[in-house]
Protein backbone atom coordinates (compact mmCIF):
# COMPACT_ATOMS: atom_id res chain seq x y z
CA UNK A 1 0.00 0.00 0.00
CA UNK A 2 2.53 2.24 1.35
CA UNK A 3 4.99 1.62 -1.47
CA UNK A 4 2.68 1.96 -4.43
CA UNK A 5 1.23 5.13 -3.25
CA UNK A 6 4.98 6.79 -2.89
CA UNK A 7 5.89 5.43 -5.87
CA UNK A 8 2.52 7.00 -7.26
CA UNK A 9 3.21 10.49 -5.88
CA UNK A 10 7.08 10.07 -6.77
CA UNK A 11 6.02 9.56 -10.81
CA UNK A 12 3.45 12.45 -10.11
CA UNK A 13 5.73 14.63 -8.74
CA UNK A 14 8.68 13.74 -11.78
CA UNK A 15 5.83 13.98 -13.99
CA UNK A 16 4.92 17.60 -12.88
CA UNK A 17 8.26 18.68 -12.94
CA UNK A 18 8.53 17.79 -16.63
CA UNK A 19 5.22 19.45 -17.37
CA UNK A 20 6.46 22.29 -15.87
CA UNK A 21 9.78 22.49 -17.91
CA UNK A 22 7.73 22.18 -21.06
CA UNK A 23 5.53 24.35 -20.34
CA UNK A 24 8.37 26.80 -19.51
CA UNK A 25 9.98 26.01 -23.13
CA UNK A 26 7.14 26.63 -24.96
CA UNK A 27 6.92 29.97 -22.88
CA UNK A 28 10.53 30.33 -24.21
CA UNK A 29 9.86 29.03 -27.99
CA UNK A 30 6.59 31.41 -27.83
CA UNK A 31 8.71 34.46 -26.57
CA UNK A 32 10.70 33.43 -29.57
CA UNK A 33 8.48 33.20 -32.35
CA UNK A 34 6.36 36.55 -30.97
CA UNK A 35 9.77 38.28 -31.56
CA UNK A 36 10.32 36.71 -34.76
CA UNK A 37 7.10 37.90 -35.54
CA UNK A 38 7.66 41.37 -35.16
CA UNK A 39 10.58 42.00 -36.27
CA UNK A 40 9.34 40.28 -39.88
CA UNK A 41 6.47 42.96 -39.37
CA UNK A 42 9.29 45.70 -38.59
CA UNK A 43 11.15 44.84 -41.69
CA UNK A 44 7.73 44.66 -43.80
CA UNK A 45 6.83 48.02 -42.69
CA UNK A 46 10.41 49.23 -43.66
CA UNK A 47 9.77 47.51 -47.08
CA UNK A 48 6.90 49.29 -47.59
CA UNK A 49 8.36 52.94 -47.01
CA UNK A 50 11.23 52.06 -48.83
CA UNK A 51 9.13 51.42 -52.31
CA UNK A 52 6.92 54.24 -51.35
CA UNK A 53 10.00 56.49 -51.71
CA UNK A 54 11.51 54.99 -54.72
CA UNK A 55 7.92 55.84 -56.04
CA UNK A 56 8.45 58.86 -54.90
CA UNK A 57 12.19 59.16 -55.86
CA UNK A 58 11.67 57.65 -59.91
CA UNK A 59 8.87 59.89 -60.10
CA UNK A 60 10.76 63.31 -59.87
CA UNK A 61 13.29 62.59 -62.67
CA UNK A 62 10.17 60.98 -64.85
CA UNK A 63 8.56 64.33 -64.16
CA UNK A 64 11.96 66.25 -65.14
CA UNK A 65 12.78 64.13 -68.18
CA UNK A 66 9.53 64.69 -69.76
CA UNK A 67 9.11 68.08 -69.04
CA UNK A 68 12.67 68.83 -70.82
CA UNK A 69 11.74 66.66 -73.92
CA UNK A 70 8.38 68.59 -74.02
CA UNK A 71 10.47 72.07 -74.16
CA UNK A 72 12.90 70.49 -76.45
CA UNK A 73 9.99 69.72 -78.70
CA UNK A 74 9.24 73.37 -78.83
CA UNK A 75 12.73 74.78 -78.18
CA UNK A 76 14.79 76.76 -80.35
CA UNK A 77 18.61 75.39 -80.77
CA UNK A 78 19.47 77.51 -77.79
CA UNK A 79 17.62 75.65 -74.80
CA UNK A 80 17.97 72.11 -76.49
CA UNK A 81 21.71 71.49 -74.99
CA UNK A 82 20.18 72.48 -71.72
CA UNK A 83 17.24 70.17 -72.15
CA UNK A 84 19.24 67.48 -73.50
CA UNK A 85 21.87 68.13 -70.31
CA UNK A 86 18.62 67.64 -67.66
CA UNK A 87 17.76 64.70 -69.39
CA UNK A 88 21.22 62.53 -69.45
CA UNK A 89 21.26 63.92 -65.65
CA UNK A 90 18.00 62.48 -64.66
CA UNK A 91 18.56 59.33 -66.96
CA UNK A 92 22.05 59.18 -64.62
CA UNK A 93 19.97 59.60 -61.54
CA UNK A 94 17.26 56.65 -62.47
CA UNK A 95 20.02 54.29 -63.66
CA UNK A 96 21.72 55.23 -60.13
CA UNK A 97 18.38 54.54 -58.45
CA UNK A 98 18.46 50.89 -59.71
CA UNK A 99 21.46 50.43 -58.70
CA UNK A 100 21.10 51.38 -55.16
CA UNK A 101 17.86 48.71 -55.50
CA UNK A 102 20.40 46.25 -56.68
CA UNK A 103 22.56 47.14 -53.61
CA UNK A 104 20.09 47.20 -51.21
CA UNK A 105 18.81 43.32 -52.66
CA UNK A 106 22.39 42.45 -52.54
CA UNK A 107 22.75 43.47 -48.86
CA UNK A 108 19.63 41.54 -48.03
CA UNK A 109 21.66 38.85 -48.87
CA UNK A 110 24.69 39.67 -47.47
CA UNK A 111 26.57 40.49 -50.29
CA UNK A 112 26.85 44.47 -49.90
CA UNK A 113 29.79 46.66 -50.97
CA UNK A 114 30.00 50.28 -49.97
CA UNK A 115 33.06 51.95 -51.84
CA UNK A 116 34.36 55.14 -50.14
CA UNK A 117 36.60 57.42 -52.20
CA UNK A 118 37.50 61.10 -52.35
CA UNK A 119 34.34 62.63 -54.13
CA UNK A 120 34.32 66.62 -55.64
CA UNK A 121 31.10 67.63 -53.80
CA UNK A 122 30.76 70.91 -55.14
CA UNK A 123 30.49 69.13 -58.97
CA UNK A 124 28.26 66.70 -57.78
CA UNK A 125 25.81 69.02 -56.06
CA UNK A 126 26.60 71.51 -59.10
CA UNK A 127 25.05 67.85 -61.27
CA UNK A 128 22.32 67.58 -58.72
CA UNK A 129 21.02 71.39 -59.69
CA UNK A 130 20.86 71.30 -63.14
CA UNK A 131 17.21 69.07 -63.52
CA UNK A 132 15.86 71.21 -61.14
CA UNK A 133 16.34 74.74 -63.95
CA UNK A 134 13.86 72.75 -66.02
CA UNK A 135 11.39 72.77 -63.28
CA UNK A 136 11.83 76.21 -62.23
CA UNK A 137 11.60 77.59 -65.92
CA UNK A 138 8.46 75.59 -66.34
CA UNK A 139 7.36 77.44 -63.62
CA UNK A 140 8.47 80.78 -64.64
CA UNK A 141 11.07 80.69 -62.22
CA UNK A 142 14.83 81.65 -62.13
CA UNK A 143 17.25 78.98 -60.14
CA UNK A 144 20.54 80.94 -58.46
CA UNK A 145 22.69 79.01 -56.55
CA UNK A 146 26.23 79.59 -55.29
CA UNK A 147 28.12 76.46 -54.59
CA UNK A 148 31.52 76.85 -53.02
CA UNK A 149 34.17 74.95 -55.51
CA UNK A 150 36.74 72.50 -54.54
CA UNK A 151 34.75 71.23 -51.49
CA UNK A 152 35.79 67.44 -51.57
CA UNK A 153 34.54 64.76 -49.28
CA UNK A 154 35.42 60.88 -48.93
CA UNK A 155 32.54 59.39 -48.95
CA UNK A 156 30.21 56.81 -51.17
CA UNK A 157 29.28 59.07 -54.32
CA UNK A 158 26.02 57.51 -54.52
CA UNK A 159 24.79 57.81 -51.32
CA UNK A 160 26.26 61.64 -51.15
CA UNK A 161 24.57 62.22 -54.69
CA UNK A 162 21.08 60.55 -53.46
CA UNK A 163 21.62 63.11 -50.30
CA UNK A 164 22.25 65.62 -52.25
CA UNK A 165 18.97 64.97 -54.25
CA UNK A 166 16.78 64.32 -51.46
CA UNK A 167 17.46 67.58 -50.08
CA UNK A 168 16.91 69.48 -53.23
CA UNK A 169 13.82 67.87 -53.87
CA UNK A 170 12.37 68.36 -50.56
Amino acid sequence: GRDELADLGASINSMSISLERTISDLKTANRLLMNDIEQKNQQNEVRRAFISNVSHELKTPLTVIMTNAELLQMSDGENQSRCVDSILTMSHQMRSLVEHLLELARSDNGQAKMIFEQVDFSALTEDALLPFEAVFFEAGLTLESAVTPGITLTGSRQHLGQLVDILLDN
